[in-house]
């Protein structure tokens, strides 16, 4: 389980108090019935990963912790801010109305997705064997939701290669936009927004619009290379081929794209040291005409002796929107610490 207090990608700009205590609760992240390690490979039976799960996410890196492809996960909450006065999608029925500059626009979270499959999930999952470093999976999951994945390490020469892809039917699922097209303030004009030529509403709690590969057949995959000197490249990606269109009735072709390059090195007897920029451009998730994209760089300073790794990571971020107008860009930061045990 997860206890889930001030979660990273649920705050806003605006946000000066933590969350209630009262909405501090436990999540389950694992609840399942297992059979594994046997030779005809392995059977897992309740809510947990799926086949698809994180074959998005291979990286050697070192600096998965400080920053990765789930761009999301870092600011998802916080707003693109509104550049200049413009008419954009908010009033119902995908009406246009006016929102002033410097209004509180899409939320990060609504236009980045790290493509992550189909999650964890209540399903039925059958791994086989790992055989020359290959893995095959495949699960069912409730409400008829089905995936399969294939996974692969090796060392080959003086590289360590890991890679993966996935593919995943969630047809069965509804796509559920939300009301406010996934603003992370309330539109002007729209019911609970500023009136015509005034100021959005501050965002209390982020509000974010489906970004699932729910109502969607969804293909995803990434790899990662390290080399013994330190460097390492990984790219990851993936497209959506969605059973619905934007808000406006257009037609939707939602991917990703994303790479980083890396360094680590023993420079300090204490622990690695890992450092890498990376580049993500995503495209159409909840609206045609829609990109977003994000450059990083992460440090991440490992503490052998604590088993800790200290990290930090700086990025910036745009989007452009066909309709609505520019967004001024933002540039964010944060750091941390997690120690295994």
């Amino acid at each position: 389980m997860e206890l889930r207090p001030n979660l990273s990608n649920q705050q806003t700009i605006t946000q000066n108090l933590p969350q209630a205590a009262g909405n501090v609760f436990p999540t389950i992240r694992q609840a399942e019935l297992f059979v594994a390690g046997l030779d005809w490979g392995d059977v897992r039976l309740g809510f947990g990963s799926t086949a698809s799960y994180l074959t998005n996410e291979f990286d050697l890196s070192g600096t998965f912790i400080g920053h990765y492809v789930g761009i999301a996960e870092q600011d998802g909450g916080f707003a693109f801010r509104q550049k200049g006065a413009a008419l954009v999608p908010g009033g119902p029925g995908g009406k246009l109305v006016l929102s002033p500059d410097g209004a509180f626009g899409p939320a990060v979270g609504s236009v980045f997705n790290n493509f992550g499959g189909l999650g964890r999930d209540d399903r039925i999952r059958y791994d086989t064997p790992v055989w020359e470093g290959f893995q095959f999976s495949t699960s069912l999951v409730d409400g008829g939701s089905y995936d399969a994945a294939l996974r692969m390490a090796r060392n080959i020469g003086d590289f360590r290669v890991i890679a993966a892809v996935g593919a995943a039917d969630a047809t069965h699922r509804s796509h559920n936009p939300t009301a406010n097209l996934g603003y992370a303030g309330v539109p002007a004009g729209f019911p609970g927004g500023a009136s015509l030529g005034g100021t959005n509403a501050n965002p209390s709690g982020p509000s974010l619009a489906d970004v699932t590969p729910n109502g969607s057949r969804h293909f995803d995959g990434s790899f990662s290379v390290l080399h013994q000197s330190g460097l390492s490249l990984s790219m990851s990606g993936g497209i959506r081929d969605p059973r619905y269109r934007d808000p406006l009735g257009k037609p939707l072709s939602p991917n990703l794209f994303y790479t980083k390059l890396g360094y680590q090195y023993d420079f300090f007897p204490f622990g690695r040291t890992a450092v890498s920029v990376d580049f993500a451009k995503q495209d159409e998730v909840i609206f045609n005409g829609d990109t977003a994209k994000s450059y990083a760089v992460a440090l991440v300073q490992n503490i052998d002796s604590t088993s800790t790794e200290v990290f930090a990571s700086a990025a910036y971020q745009t989007l452009r929107r066909t309709l609505g107008g520019a967004f001024q860009p933002l540039m964010v930061a944060w750091t941390g610490a997690r120690i295994r045990f």
